[in-house]
């Protein structure tokens, strides 16, 4: 498995949408950036305001005299009261501009997931009858709803990685003007072991991912051929060997999903551990 089938996997995407679609996620690419610059503001701001709380005499000096004087206050006790209240308008607003955000990105992956669902129907809509004779009905119902999820998925999945690496990416900027040396050698270290985690989980989710697509096809089929001949089952009695096939089915999948998920979370608990100890 290699690297590069992300790109060519979000071209693909990028060009099957519409302009509206198109118009829409530069939105989302734009109001990601200021999520950005929110996120690196409100971990940068706490600590001033707790130095100068906590030690109010470094207002007669540097940079927050400067504010002091800038904002023309006379006694630092309501300065720093200000800031306060100041600093928690901010956070209610990141808040609710957080909010904001999620909300506009659930709202454009479904979008796309009726979007993907409406033109796959009308693709199949439009086959000639004998062209649709030879295809599975239960396998084209799973692509319709299922595919079409799994890609307003990896779209929504797309769009919160962009918002957490453009925010890790002002954040790194703003811990290597304070101390650069060190923060290289924590980058490098952390880049190889990145690294290492991409090319496993990568080749591993896409064999995943091989697994329960087949097994969601295999159950649809399944479902479709038993309700829609449900008087021959009946008349064979062959109940058993459909919920044996059904329950196969299912378990390859839960068990794909099962690792799928560990996986996910892994690289990201192995690099908190790493940073907290």
């Amino acid at each position: 498995m290699k690297i590069n089938i992300i790109l060519p996997v979000t071209r693909k995407i990028y060009h099957l949408l519409s302009k509206k679609h198109k118009i829409y996620l530069v939105t989302l690419l734009f109001m990601t950036i200021i999520l950005s610059i929110i996120e690196t503001a409100g971990v940068s701001l706490i600590m001033p305001f707790i130095s100068v709380a906590s030690n109010p005499t470094m207002l007669d000096s540097g940079i927050y005299k400067k504010i002091y004087d800038f904002f023309g206050f006379f006694d630092k006790k309501t300065f720093i009261i200000a800031l306060g209240i100041g600093i928690i308008v901010f956070y209610v607003f990141r808040a609710i501009y957080c909010i904001v955000h999620v909300y506009s990105i659930n709202r454009f992956s479904q979008a796309l997931f009726k979007f993907f669902s409406k033109s796959l129907l009308n693709t199949f809509l439009s086959l000639p009858y004998k062209t649709y004779a030879k295809k599975n009905s239960g396998e084209m119902m799973h692509i319709i709803t299922g595919s079409s999820s799994n890609v307003s998925i990896l779209v929504l999945n797309l769009l919160q990685l962009g918002s957490e690496v453009f925010t890790v990416l002002l954040v790194y900027v703003l811990i290597l003007a304070v101390n650069w040396k060190m923060t290289l050698i924590i980058t490098v270290v952390l880049l190889i072991i990145v690294v290492c985690f991409f090319y496993i989980l990568v080749s591993k989710s896409k064999a995943l991912g091989v697994k329960m697509t087949d097994a969601g096809l295999k159950w649809s089929r399944t479902l479709r051929e038993t309700f829609g001949n449900f008087k021959f089952v009946k008349l064979k009695g062959n109940e058993s060997d459909i919920i044996s096939k059904f329950s196969s089915s299912l378990d390859t999948y839960s068990r794909a999903n099962i690792v799928n998920g560990t996986l996910g979370v892994a690289p990201k608990s192995f690099l908190e551990s790493i940073g907290f100890s």
